[in-house]
């Protein structure tokens, strides 16, 4: 039985840990693996490596193949094979990735390549913190990786577009497109602030089932200081009467860059608020997240009351925005928000064609 034994820089897998370790995996769809290895095998004649590279792509081939083959001399993988290493894929037990992928730079790569992004100069120093904070989680009392803690703390859903990616290569379904764009923040930056939502309130994703992640951008801009310049007032009007949930993002004059979801409407108030779903968003300095409830204090109306808006001691904006640099402020849509403005836009296309 073959075993991972990495010694590359930066490997945090087990040593000597056992790939069958992990066939003990939950499934969270209940798929037919006899039948799409069977309309592999139609196209491919056999399950061998170039297989693996026209199903999964140039990057994720080679190392897709080492786990299904556990890094054996195999030349080609028996349906049965086939089919115990695929369910796993289609688990919610991530401590796959860390197998497929045993290097801590392979595994993000994998990660971005799997969201269809692209890296730039702006995120290197985030990859870097990043990457730093998960060597240095330690892992739990009951064996789980300090990867799989921190991703857990901070970024839970950083596994699902390149699960997404992989279940799609094998069941010949098309592409996935994501949408990350923000006038703020970098389409890397802008995943991860995603990947560390709770999909339920803030993504519309509705259970666990992976075959529900359509990610349809349900994100509508509210405000934005390009548009509307850095004003209270019009922040007031745009995000504080928005009756769904909101994320914005502020860059500071001090270079701090972060993110406050809201699944409750913004308040003019003398204490904290906020549900258990109130999230705050480190990006810069440093990447992380905080969830917890009565965490947000904003008020702009009450003369008595302290001005502005403060998360705990990490996050302070002056009532007038004078230490605001750039704001960027979106509001969740549901379902039939989101059919009716693309009805909207049909409309108006049809319009300007007139």
């Amino acid at each position: 039985m073959g075993q991972t034994n990495s010694t590359r820089k930066n490997s945090y897998a087990v040593q000597n840990s056992q790939l069958t370790n992990f066939d003990f995996g939950f499934d969270v769809v209940h798929s037919d693996y006899d039948s799409y290895y069977g309309k592999i095998i139609s196209i491919y004649s056999a399950l061998d490596r170039a297989t693996f590279e026209n199903i999964f792509g140039e990057y994720f081939g080679k190392p897709l193949w080492d786990f299904y083959t556990t890094r054996s001399e195999m030349v080609e993988i028996s349906k049965e094979l086939f089919i115990r290493k695929t369910r796993l894929l289609f688990s919610s037990n991530y401590s796959i990735f860390l197998q497929i992928f045993p290097n801590i730079d392979e595994l993000l790569k994998a990660c971005f390549i799997g969201a269809n992004i692209e890296t730039s100069e702006d995120d290197i120093e985030i990859i870097k913190n990043i990457k730093e904070q998960m060597l240095l989680t330690k892992p739990g009392k009951d064996g789980k990786s300090g990867i799989l803690i921190w991703i857990q703390r901070n970024c839970p859903r950083i596994f699902v577009p390149l699960q997404v990616k992989l279940i799609n290569g094998i069941i010949g379904k098309k592409m996935v497109k994501h949408d990350f764009s923000s006038n703020l923040l970098t389409p890397l930056q802008m995943f991860l602030v995603k990947s560390s939502l709770n999909p339920i309130t803030y993504l519309n994703v509705q259970g666990t089932n992976i075959f529900k992640e359509n990610f349809i951008n349900n994100w509508k801009p509210l405000y934005s200081s390009i548009k509307h310049g850095i004003s209270v007032k019009r922040f007031e009007n745009y995000v504080f009467d928005f009756k769904k949930p909101t994320i914005s993002i502020f860059k500071l004059t001090n270079d701090q860059l972060c993110v406050l979801a809201l699944d409750t409407e913004w308040e003019h108030n003398t204490t904290n608020y906020g549900s258990s779903f109130t999230t705050f968003i480190s990006i810069k300095p440093s990447f992380y997240r905080i969830v917890q409830s009565n965490s947000l204090y904003s008020n702009f109306s009450i003369k008595t009351a302290r001005k502005g808006i403060i998360y705990g001691d990490i996050l302070s904006i002056n009532e007038d925005f004078s230490n605001v640099a750039a704001i960027e402020a979106w509001g969740v849509e549901d379902e039939s928000d989101i059919i009716n403005r693309e009805k909207e836009y049909d409309k108006q296309g049809s319009l300007e064609n007139q």
